[in-house]
C-alpha cells in the first residue's frame, strides 16, 4: 500500500535553489512558489522508495509562506489585467458574465494546471469620453490553504515554517546583502521580539491543524532551519543619525537561531501534548549539519564549502540564502536517517465512494439499504462515504440532488444519515463532490441510472488538486448494493505521480503507488489519443517528449479480472541549465560589463536609468553604502547592482503576504466589500495604450481603483 507524503510550508521545503542531476531548474506549480522536483523532500521520498516504500508525494509548500499562508487561502498579490477588444456603449451596457466568460479563455487568467491555484476575477469599466467605455477584467491569483491538501489518509507531513513570520527577507537583505547597519539593527530587534512573543503560538496552530485535518493519523517532521552566516564574528558598522553604530550581526543571528529553536521545540511539545502522543518530530539538527557550510557575507569573500546560495550565486534573488543542490542533497540524506518517522503504509488504498440513490424509483428502499450497508465495514475498506439522492425536478427535465452524507468514515456516516434525512433539494450541478488528490473516486448508482440525463451531471468534479482522477463507476439494482460495494473495493488503484518537469526531450514516468497485485498491468497514453501505447516495466517508463512542450499524460492500471483505473498527470516544460557564470541581475542595462570573475552584469555601468526585470529604475542617491562583489570589485552608490537591490526587494517572492481575511474574516472572496485584495490592480489609463495593438494589457499597479462590478472565482 502507498505511503502518502505531503510537503508543506515555505521556500525551504518548496525547493528554492534545487537543481536536478544535470543542473537544470525543475520548478513547477504556481508562479513564484518555486516548487522543485529536486527539493530535499522529493529526494527523501526517493530514498524511502529505495527502502521499499511505495511513496505518493504532493508538494504544497510555496516560497514566501508564513504560518498564516499554511492555514488560510493566500492572496499572491498578482493581478493580471485584460482589456476587452471592443469598447462598450455607455447607453447599452452588457451583463458582466460574458466578459468573465471571455477572460476564462485567456491564458493570463487561467490557474496553473494541476495545482491548488485559482483566480478571482472582477469586471471594470472606464468611460473614455466618446460615449463608450473600455471594459477590463482583472484576474487575481490565489492559492487554497496548504492544509486543504490534508486528509485522514495522509501518512506523513514534512514541514518548514516560521522563518517568514520573523521577516526572513528583510533580515537577509538589510544585514547580509546591503549591509545597512541601522535598518539591520531594527530588523534583528523586530525578529527577536516576534520569537519571544508569538512564534511558538503560530507554529503550534499549524501543527494542531495538521492533526485535526488528518484526524491524528499523520506523523509530522518539523524541520528546523540552517543558520544564515558562517562567521559568528561578522559585524556591520555605519552612521545612524550622525552617530557611529556597530552591529555584531554574526552573534545576533546565532542568538536568534538558538531562540527560534527553543520556540519551535516548545511548539512541538505543546502539539504533542494536545495530540496525546508524539506525532511531531522536531528535526533540530539542521544547524549542526550545515555548520561551516553557510554563506559568507564578508566583502569579497565566498565560502567555497557552502551548501547555500550566497548573494549573486543565482540570477534569481529569491534563491539567495536558500539551499543549493548540495544543501538539498545533504538535508535529504539527513532526514532519511529518521526513516519514515513512524508513519505506516499498512491498510487499503484510499477511496472516495459516493452512493447515488435514484429517489424517483424506490428512494426510501434505497436509503434503507444504504443504512444497512454502511454498517458493514468490510465493504468500505479504505473508503470515505458520501450519499446523494437524485430525482427529476418538477419541470420533468432538469435534475435535483440532495447531499445526505459528505465524505465520512463508515461509522460516522451512520450517524449523519440519521440526522440529515431532510437535506434540501438543489440543482444537480450544485451538489458535486471534490475528489481527494490521494484517493480513487468511485460512484455506485443504486437504482436506475438510465433515465434521461440521469448521469449528465458529474457526481465528482473529477479534478483533484494534483491530478485529474477518472471516476470508477458501478451500477447496482435495489437489493444489490452489497455486491456492488464488494466489486468497488476490488477495483485497482492508479497513481500517476507527477507533476513531471521535462528540461530536455526525455521523460521518465512512474506508477509507484498504484496497485501492483499479481496479474495487474499498467500502460501510458502519452499523446492523448486514447491508445495506451507505452507499457510499464518495473514501475517506470522512459518516453520521448517534445522539448519545451507541456500537457497531460494518462495512466491505465488493469487488474487481473479486467477492471480498470485511469488517472492523469501534468507534464511541465523545464528551464535552462544552471551555468557557472550566472549574471548578477537578469536584464542589466549593459550586459557586456563583467566582474573580475567573468560574470556578466556585475561590473560598473554608466549612470542613468536601469532595467531591472521588467521595470526601469533610477539609481538612488548616495546612501553611505558600498557593495563589494565576490570578485573584489566595489559597487559605489548609484551602481546598477545597488540600484536594483534598492528598487526590488531582495528575495521579493518572500515578501508576498498571505491574507488571513480571505477566510477567517471575510468568509468569501466573491464579496468585494470584504475583500481588500483589489489594491494591486492595474493602471486603467495606461492600459488604453495597448488596446489598439493586442487588446490585452499587463502594466503596473493601479493607484486609483475603478469601481468593482462583479467578482468570480475559478
Amino acid at each position: 500500500m502507498p505511503l502518502t507524503v505531503v510537503l508543506m510550508g515555505d521556500s525551504y521545503t518548496a525547493g528554492n535553489g534545487a537543481r536536478d542531476e544535470a543542473g537544470n531548474e525543475v520548478y513547477f506549480g504556481p508562479e513564484r512558489c518555486r516548487r522543485s522536483t529536486a527539493a530535499w523532500g522529493a529526494q527523501y521520498a526517493d530514498a524511502l522508495g529505495r527502502a521499499g516504500y511505495d511513496v505518493t508525494l504532493l508538494n504544497r509548500a510555496c516560497s514566501a509562506s508564513t504560518t498564516d499562508a499554511v492555514l488560510h487561502d493566500r492572496d499572491m498579490r498578482d493581478s493580471r489585467l485584460l482589456l476587452y477588444p471592443e469598447p462598450e456603449p455607455l447607453d447599452a451596457p452588457l451583463d458582466d458574465q460574458p466578459y468573465l466568460d471571455w477572460a476564462r479563455t485567456q491564458d493570463r487568467c487561467l490557474p496553473a494546471p494541476a495545482t491548488e491555484e485559482y483566480m478571482v476575477a472582477a469586471v471594470h469599466r472606464d468611460p473614455v469620453g466618446d460615449g463608450t467605455a473600455d471594459v477590463m477584467v482583472t484576474c487575481e491569483r490565489w492559492l487554497h490553504a496548504q492544509v486543504d491538501a490534508l486528509n485522514p489518509d495522509v501518512d506523513l507531513v514534512l514541514l518548514t515554517v516560521g522563518g517568514n513570520d520573523l521577516g526572513f527577507p528583510d533580515l537577509v537583505r538589510e544585514c547580509l546583502v546591503l549591509g545597512n547597519a541601522g535598518t539591520c539593527a531594527r530588523q534583528i530587534d523586530s525578529a527577536s521580539k516576534r520569537i519571544d512573543t508569538d512564534l511558538s503560538d503560530r507554529v503550534t496552530a499549524v501543527l494542531r491543524e495538521i492533526n485535526r485535518r488528518t484526524e491524528g493519523h499523520a506523523e509530522v517532521a518539523y524541520v528546523a532551519y540552517p543558520e544564515l552566516e558562517v562567521n559568528d564574528s561578522l559585524t556591520l558598522t555605519g552612521l545612524v543619525g550622525g552617530a557611529p553604530l556597530q552591529i555584531d550581526v554574526g552573534a545576533r543571528f546565532a542568538q536568534m537561531s538558538a531562540a527560534a529553536l527553543v520556540a519551535q521545540r516548545d511548539a512541538v511539545e505543546r502539539a504533542n501534548a494536545a495530540a496525546g502522543r508524539n506525532e511531531v518530530t522536531l528535526v533540530d539538527g539542521t544547524a549542526a549539519l550545515f555548520d561551516g557550510h553557510e554563506p559568507d557575507a564578508r566583502p569579497a569573500v565566498r565560502n567555497a564549502n557552502r551548501w547555500m546560495l550566497e548573494a549573486f550565486d543565482s540570477a534569481h534573488m529569491d534563491e539567495w540564502y536558500h539551499l543549493n543542490p548540495s544543501g538539498h542533497r545533504a538535508l535529504a540524506e539527513y532526514v532519511a536517517t529518521f526513516g519514515a518517522f513512524g508513519a505506516s503504509s499498512s491498510g487499503p488504498s484510499a477511496r472516495d465512494v459516493a452512493v447515488m440513490i435514484d429517489a424517483s424509483g424506490g428512494g426510501q428502499a434505497g436509503l434503507a439499504e444504504v443504512r444497512d450497508a454502511v454498517g458493514s465495514s468490510a465493504a468500505w475498506a479504505g473508503a470515505r462515504v458520501s450519499v446523494i439522492e437524485q430525482r427529476v425536478a418538477a419541470d420533468g427535465v432538469s435534475l435535483e440532488r440532495r447531499l445526505l452524507v459528505s465524505g465520512q468514515r463508515p461509522d460516522a456516516a451512520v450517524t449523519e444519515l440519521a440526522h440529515r434525512p431532510d437535506a434540501p433539494w438543489l440543482p444537480a450541478a450544485d451538489v458535486t463532490l471534490a475528489a481527494r488528490w490521494n484517493a480513487s473516486s468511485q460512484v455506485v448508482w443504486l437504482g436506475s441510472s438510465d433515465g434521461a440525463g440521469a448521469t449528465a451531471v458529474p457526481v465528482w468534479t473529477g479534478a483533484a488538486d494534483n491530478r485529474s482522477v477518472r471516476v470508477q463507476r458501478l451500477d447496482a439494482p435495489v437489493g444489490g448494493l452489497a455486491a456492488a460495494l464488494a466489486d468497488a473495493a476490488a477495483l485497482p488503484h492508479a497513481w500517476s505521480g507527477g507533476p513531471y518537469v521535462v528540461p530536455g526531450d526525455a521523460l521518465e514516468l512512474t506508477t509507484v503507488g498504484s496497485s501492483d497485485e499479481p496479474g495487474t498491468t499498467a500502460a501510458w497514453d502519452i499523446d492523448g489519443d486514447g491508445v495506451f501505447e507505452t507499457r510499464v516495466h518495473a514501475g517506470r517508463a522512459l518516453v520521448s517528449w517534445p522539448r519545451g512542450s507541456a500537457g497531460w499524460v494518462t495512466l491505465q492500471v488493469t487488474a487481473a479480472d479486467g477492471s480498470v483505473a485511469l488517472t492523469d498527470a501534468w507534464v511541465a516544460s523545464g528551464a535552462a541549465s544552471l551555468v557557472d557564470t550566472m549574471p548578477c541581475l537578469a536584464g542589466d542595462g549593459d550586459a557586456a560589463a563583467k566582474s573580475s570573475d567573468g560574470r556578466p552584469g556585475c561590473g560598473r555601468q554608466p549612470s542613468g536609468t536601469w532595467t531591472v526585470g521588467d521595470d526601469e529604475v533610477s539609481p538612488p542617491a548616495g546612501e553611505g553604502t558600498a557593495l563589494w562583489g565576490d570578485g573584489g570589485e566595489r559597487h559605489e552608490p548609484g551602481s546598477p547592482v545597488l540600484a536594483a537591490l534598492s528598487a526590488v526587494p531582495m528575495a521579493g517572492d518572500e515578501r508576498v503576504l498571505s491574507s488571513e481575511s480571505g477566510r477567517t474574516v471575510a468568509g468569501s472572496r466573491r464579496n468585494a466589500t470584504a475583500r481588500e485584495a483589489m489594491r494591486s490592480l492595474m493602471r486603467v489609463h495606461a492600459a488604453r495604450r495597448y488596446r489598439a495593438g493586442c487588446g490585452v494589457a499587463a502594466v503596473g499597479p493601479l493607484r486609483a481603483r475603478p469601481p468593482v462590478r462583479t467578482m468570480a472565482a475559478w
